[in-house]
């Protein structure tokens, strides 16, 4: 069974878009299905941010819609999907509701269409 859910927020040692040798710790959410995250050790996730965008791609994090809350007002660049394995998330700080992640993955579709 995989350590993470779909909705979970983690730490993660992403890497530099320009240099994949190199890496910093961010936050992300995890955006894939619990089916699809029991396939392997990989996750769909997408960032967190802090810098607020406030575009057609932004989810924002409300502190009343997540377990724990945040430090900063956040959200999530929904058009900014990585896949990562598991081995380089560093652990859960919090989750999205669960009545809340339908609301997330129809701003993730808005990428595709």
């Amino acid at each position: 069974m995989n350590k993470y859910k779909q909705g979970d927020l983690v730490w993660v040692n992403y890497p530099y878009s320009d240099d994949f040798s190199q890496s910093k710790k961010r936050p992300a959410i995890i955006v894939s299905s619990n089916e699809s995250n029991s396939l392997d050790n990989d996750y769909l996730l997408c960032p967190i941010t802090s810098s607020l965008r406030n575009d057609m791609f932004s989810y924002f994090l409300i502190n009343e819609n997540l377990s724990r809350s945040l430090p900063k007002p956040s959200e999530v660049r929904c058009n900014k999907i990585t896949t990562i394995r598991e081995n380089i998330i560093i652990g859960k700080f919090a989750s999205l509701l669960p009545s809340k992640i339908p609301n997330l993955i129809a701003v993730i579709k808005r990428s595709f269409d």
